[in-house]
């Protein structure tokens, strides 16, 4: 009997210690999969925020390119009314020559173009509407009376119910065909 308590109590303790060992085990193996995990998680970030970066750097770039363009250029969105009549546009980026030609600022981007000149909504809302029903490109002159200032403005399609505005200064060029109208009827 004595040694049938000494084999149950080895047993015991071998059992025991088995299970210790496989509780290390496991314990070490989940350690290892979760410091993996947080390995790879870090790998990820790394890799995130070097994507992050490097869009950040490109997005720098294509900003200052924007920026010295000799030309207007802005970003809008076309609004709508309830029955899908166009309404008004919002400015929703520019570049400085497009503040230079049209006195409009950074502070008016994310406004509606009718709370930041109702004329110019009036004059190009039609226009604007054309090139987002049919994705095409529309040409056209425009006269700013308040700076006395003629613009070649070229609306193309950006993005769903987005278009972006090149805008071009042709008030020279305006004041010297009708120089030439003027020069060309006196001899007639």
């Amino acid at each position: 009997m004595a040694q049938f308590l000494s084999n149950a109590g080895s047993n015991y303790f071998f059992w025991i210690t088995i299970i210790l060992i496989l509780i290390i085990f496991f314990t070490l193996f989940r350690n290892l999969l979760l410091k993996k995990k947080l390995m790879v998680q870090e790998s990820s970030i790394t890799m995130l925020s070097g994507q992050l970066e490097e869009l950040q750097e490109q997005t720098s770039y294509h900003r200052k390119i924007l920026d010295s363009m000799p030309c207007g250029f802005a970003n809008h969105e076309l609004l709508f009314d309830t029955d899908g009549k166009a309404t008004d546009y919002q400015l929703l980026s520019m570049n400085t020559s497009f503040t230079e030609y049209t006195g409009i600022t950074k502070e008016a981007i994310g406004k509606k173009i009718s709370e930041i000149d109702p004329d110019t909504k009036n004059h190009l809302l039609d226009d604007f509407a054309e090139v987002i029903s049919t994705g095409k490109p529309v040409c056209t002159e425009y006269y700013v009376p308040q700076n006395n200032r003629c613009f070649h403005v070229l609306a193309f399609p950006s993005a769903e119910n987005r278009f972006a505005t090149m805008l071009e200064d042709i008030t020279l060029k305006k004041e010297h065909e009708h120089t030439l109208q003027l020069e060309r009827s006196q001899f007639k």
